[in-house]
Parts: structure tokens; C-alpha cells; sequence
């Protein structure tokens, strides 16, 4: 069975692997009450797509590993014991989390975010500073995103260079 590709001509299961951007991504949600939540994550610049991978991976290992473990554990009880089916199934989605933290290495302690939220109806300055910059910050990597993707940087290799400038200075903002 094949996979259709998508607009942007990758498969969704490299897309979701990959992310929609190099740099790492910004989510926003509401919450209960009126509160809004917003996270810029930044991974390190320079990384290969493997890096970036096994750093999504890792990152997210709690909810698939989960989804894996069921999977697996179901699939199991119809041929083991049941302890012995849960013991064989714990142990395995063990040594895949471990090979996916080792194979994201020092790279997973490099991640940086920055999180804001704001309460409906609340004036908070700090907040509301904390909030600006994260969208100052997010709209400057969607910004070179954009300029990257068209071509408008500069000429030849310097084009990867100027973007990759652009997330290092993101990526400094935020700090450690």
C-alpha cells in the first residue's frame, strides 16, 4: 500500500515526523475559563532531519509509547499469560524508549520554549510583555520561514545561512 503525498509533496507520516517547520513549533490553546495558552519551541539550530526526528520522538514517546504499549499488550494477551504478556510488553516499549532517548542524546537537553498564558479579563503586564515577545519571536521564524521558502533572502548558499541566523537569534533569546 502506497501513501498519498500531501500539498507540500511529503507522505503524513514523514510530515508528522518531520513537523511542519525545521525550527519546532508554536502552539496555542484555550483553556478552561478564559485562560489562553501559547508555547514557542525552539530546537537547536543546525540539527540534520534525523536529529529532528528522534527529538520529536523523544519528545512525544509518553503519548505514542502509550498508544504502542496497548497495541501490543492486546495483541499479546491472545497468545501469552496474562502477566506474562504485560511483563514482555512493558519491557519492550522500555527498550524502544530507550533507544529513541539515546538516539535524541544531547540534543534533548538543547530545547527551548517559552510559555505564556492570559487570562480573559485579567491585566497582567508581565504576562502581556511575556505574550508579545513569544509572538514577536514566533513571527520572525514564520517570517524567514516564508522568505526562505521563496527565495528571497540571498543568492546561492547563503540563503540556508541567513535562515539558520535567523533561528540562532530566536533560539538566544529565548536562553537557557
Amino acid at each position: 500500500m502506497t501513501t498519498l503525498p500531501t500539498r507540500s509533496g511529503r507522505t503524513p507520516l514523514r510530515a508528522l515526523l518531520e513537523g511542519a517547520q525545521a525550527w519546532g513549533n508554536l502552539e496555542v490553546s484555550d483553556g478552561r475559563y478564559g485562560v489562553a495558552r501559547y508555547r514557542l519551541t525552539v530546537y537547536p539550530p543546525g540539527l540534520t532531519r534525523e536529529d529532528r526526528i528522534a527529538l520529536r520522538l523523544w519528545r512525544t514517546f509518553s503519548i505514542w509509547g502509550l498508544g504502542l504499549w496497548l497495541l501490543v499488550e492486546v495483541s499479546l494477551m491472545t497468545v501469552l499469560a496474562p502477566w506474562t504478556a504485560v511483563a514482555v510488553t512493558t519491557v519492550g516499549c522500555l527498550i524502544v524508549g530507550a533507544a529513541v532517548l539515546a538516539r535524541a542524546g544531547r540534543h534533548r537537553h538543547g530545547v527551548r520554549t517559552l510559555a505564556t498564558a492570559l487570562v480573559t479579563g485579567a491585566h497582567d503586564p508581565d504576562a502581556v510583555a511575556s505574550h508579545r515577545m513569544l509572538c514577536d519571536l514566533a513571527d520572525r521564524l514564520r517570517r524567514a520561514d516564508a522568505r526562505f521558502a521563496a527565495g528571497e533572502l540571498t543568492a546561492g548558499e547563503l540563503t540556508a545561512v541567513e535562515h539558520e541566523a535567523q533561528v540562532w537569534a530566536v533560539y538566544d533569546r529565548i536562553g537557557g
